[in-house]
């Protein structure tokens, strides 16, 4: 191995920084920290490539997502990629990875037509069906924009898909986003604040007032207010005297007090402010993470077409699919 460092250690060292960008990505992160840590993991895939046989991977996500995309580097390696997929279990974190594997992989490598049914795991089988979905919503045809989403994936997508239909005026569409929300509670807020609704921003604000909604409704909504809310024990009482007990919550009352002051503003808001076609740019250029995907969709939504989500790619590429003119991201694969 290069520089006289076992393979091993090579292999541990890109563990670590791929979990290290998987927690990067779990929420809102800076993303000049992401391109450094990026930039890492593609010198040391680089430098694995060669050694693709003799690999022993594990099977967590980050395992599984540098194996195939070190085996993707290799085009004498897609018998050996397709019989370590085959040996996976088949549970959803295990088809994330792959399908993590198979959006990174798309820089690295050229296109090549022999590793598509190898790479593609049934939640990624739907992007033609996606991409059909959201033309019709696009198109100001929302009921056979959402009839198309709901009769094709149970994935979070369909919210966004529906907070879209909201904002083009679907009567129906917003009734059925707050049904779901039980079914999806990580991604539910965010679709709330692509609805730019004030009735789903209350949503928002309502959720972080209970302990099992109040992470990700807080996350969503310190992106939409630019507040940094402070988190306090809940509060009780025993023998007459206040006790801190029970989770943590944010300090609603300043994100209520905020509200008030500026519901009146043009919707949606980021970072406190209403959000501009240059500020969505800039934002999703200093910026990734989990947070920022219903940001590519207001995206679309303001270009008024399909267009690649790219929250989950490389931060270098994502700069080049926002650098591009338009017309010219129909050559970029979502």
């Amino acid at each position: 191995m290069s520089n006289g460092i076992p393979l091993e250690r090579h292999w541990s060292s890109l563990i670590k920084r791929m979990k290290r960008r998987s927690r990067l990505y779990a929420g809102l992160t800076e993303a000049r920290t992401v391109a450094i840590i990026e930039h890492e993991i593609r010198l040391q895939l680089q430098a694995l490539a060669p050694h693709w046989s003799t690999l022993q991977p594990g099977n967590t996500a980050e395992e599984i997502c540098a194996a195939t995309l070190i085996y993707r580097l290799n085009d004498e390696a897609r018998d050996h990629c397709q019989a370590f997929i085959s040996d996976l279990a088949q549970i959803p974190e295990h088809s994330a990875a792959i399908r993590q594997a198979a959006i990174l992989s798309q820089p690295l490598v050229t296109e090549d037509d022999t590793w598509t049914d190898l790479l593609t795991t049934p939640e990624s089988a739907t992007a033609h069906d996606w991409k059909t979905a959201m033309t019709l919503l696009l198109q100001q045809h929302q009921q056979e924009g959402v009839d198309h989403f709901s009769t094709m994936t149970s994935s979070h997508e369909r919210l966004y898909a529906l907070a879209l239909a909201v904002r083009n005026g679907h009567s129906h569409a917003f009734e059925i986003l707050s049904h779901l929300e039980s079914d999806h509670p990580e991604h539910i807020w965010s679709a709330y604040w692509l609805c730019a609704r004030p009735e789903a921003c209350e949503r928002i604000l309502q959720a972080m007032e209970t302990p099992n909604t109040a992470h990700h409704a807080a996350l969503v909504w310190e992106m939409m207010s630019g507040q940094s809310l402070s988190w306090q024990p809940t509060v009780g009482s025993i023998d007459g005297q206040k006790q801190s007990k029970g989770p943590k919550l944010p300090e609603v009352s300043s994100a209520q007090d905020w509200w008030q002051q500026h519901q009146q503003m043009s919707l949606p808001l980021l970072h406190g402010k209403p959000l501009q076609t240059a500020d969505l740019e800039v934002f999703l250029q200093q910026y990734c993470g989990q947070l920022t995907e219903p940001l590519w969709w207001f995206r679309q939504y303001q270009q008024q077409q399909y267009l690649p989500d790219m929250h989950q790619n490389w931060h270098l590429y994502r700069l080049q699919v926002l650098n591009q003119q338009p017309g010219e991201h129909s050559h970029a694969a979502r």
